[in-house]
């Protein structure tokens, strides 16, 4: 720790909460999301969104054998964009629901984010602030996601989407079954979370805070 230091950033409340019992003073700690510019533009038409969509690297901390053996009795596609060391094991759990799409360019695996019709996140780790959260959110895509770290602050249950038990594969399921059943649902929490995105992680609303935090420093700095 150091005196010279008027202002630090978070990411999110969560992250704020364990830097202060990392020991860092709570008043000088600021929160303020990662940020994307927007993924739809005016004139652009959204496809017939189906099917639900993981994007992630294929390791153990981002729970993608959880979601594969969630999957193996819904009968409905999914589609896992990412490589990893994972990927031979998930292979040998396979279904024809399920499809490998490997590492793609960021602007293809958007526009598979884009045709799917909801986003899944099962991370088992804290994560910061996951930067498909907000694409996907960009692109009006409700996200069912593992309840851990600042996930509750990103994703409101039963508004852009479902949160469920970290690990709990059957609590994973019954949460995909209920947006696969219910299209109006899915419909109307993709729209809540596009307007979260528009809320809360626009460049706009990023440079707002940033700039809120550079006049709080600036003010110590000339109070020193």
């Amino acid at each position: 720790l150091t005196p010279w230091v008027d202002a630090y950033i978070a990411l999110s409340d969560f992250g704020k909460s364990k830097f202060v019992e990392a020991g860092l003073p709570k008043k000088k700690i600021f929160v303020k999301p990662n940020f994307i510019y927007d993924q739809l533009t005016v004139n652009q038409q959204r496809p017939s969104a189906v099917g639900a969509i993981f994007v992630g690297r294929l390791t153990k901390e981002k729970g993608a054998d959880i979601l594969i053996d969630a999957w193996q009795n819904i009968h409905y596609p999914l589609k896992i964009v990412g490589d990893g060391p994972l990927l031979e094991l998930l292979r040998e759990k396979i279904t024809p629901s399920i499809s490998f799409e490997g590492s793609l360019p960021h602007g293809d695996t958007l526009q598979q984010m884009l045709q799917s019709g909801f986003f899944i996140f099962p991370s088992v780790c804290y994560e910061g602030c996951p930067m498909t959260l907000i694409e996907a959110m960009a692109l009006g895509k409700p996200i069912i996601a593992s309840d851990l770290g600042p996930r509750q602050e990103m994703v409101k249950d039963g508004y852009n989407g479902f949160l469920y038990p970290p690990h709990d594969v059957n609590a994973l399921q019954r949460k995909v079954m209920e947006l696969i059943e219910n299209p109006a649902l899915r419909d109307q929490m993709g729209c809540n979370a596009r307007s979260t995105y528009v809320e809360n992680y626009t460049p706009e609303k990023n440079y707002t805070r940033l700039m809120d935090i550079y006049r709080y420093a600036i003010s110590r700095g000339e109070q020193a």
